[in-house]
């Protein structure tokens, strides 16, 4: 009777140990397999709470803030990512720098990205850079119209920036972008030449030598 007993417990010690043994196998197939998932549901995460860059416009003449004057009226931000390739454009109207909104900018896998920024563009007077994603940001450049070497057309009241934007946090912080005012003009006046020069006209007219026809990034 007690033989039959120790056996029945012995074979019962058996069966929990290889039971014990395979629900342990089964847990770490399970665990492995569960932690595969777990990393890409992380890696998703992480992509999806990536922040976005953010900025705030201010314009500036002569080192002065005249943002609130409204001289600015529509604004074009030229986005490349941390490589130097171009990402894309964002077109932006006077009430960006007089309400000081920011502007967010996603550029996913990016940890920073430059920002060029020129106001006052017009197709009438300035030659643009047709940029697309072939294009890195030395490509950017804005020109006068010329004809026959001299410009064809006064440029317009041009404005221009560039920032260096980084993202190391969750919730990137709004950084400012200064455009300066990049067009001046001047006023002569000639006195008592008339009689110095023997002249019987009395016009006269000036022609600046040297300018700055272009500019790049």
């Amino acid at each position: 009777m007690k033989k039959g007993r120790i056996f029945t417990n012995c074979l019962f010690i058996v069966c929990t140990l290889m039971a014990a043994i395979s629900f342990t196998s089964c847990s770490a197939d399970s665990d492995s397999s569960y932690s595969g998932i777990d990393e890409s549901v992380i890696k998703n995460a992480d992509s999806q709470t990536e922040a976005p860059f953010s900025v705030v416009l201010k314009a500036y003449s002569d080192n002065k803030d005249i943002t609130v004057k409204g001289d600015v009226d529509q604004t074009t931000l030229f986005v490349f990512d941390q490589n130097g390739d171009y990402y894309t454009q964002v077109s932006l109207d006077k009430t960006y720098l007089l309400q000081a909104k920011p502007v967010e900018i996603s550029c996913p896998g990016s940890k920073q990205i430059t920002v060029v920024a020129w106001a006052g563009l017009s197709s009438d007077s300035e030659n643009i850079s047709a940029m697309s994603k072939a294009n890195i940001i030395s490509d950017l450049q804005v020109s006068l119209k010329q004809n026959n070497g001299v410009a064809a057309a006064l440029p317009g009241d041009l404005f221009y920036g560039q920032i260096t934007l980084k993202n190391t946090a969750t919730k990137a912080g709004v950084e400012t972008l200064k455009i300066e005012r990049k067009v001046s003009s001047i006023s002569l006046i000639t006195k008592g030449v008339i009689k110095m020069l023997d002249s019987r006209e009395g016009n006269f007219y000036y022609k600046v030598k040297k300018t700055k026809a272009s500019f790049d990034h």
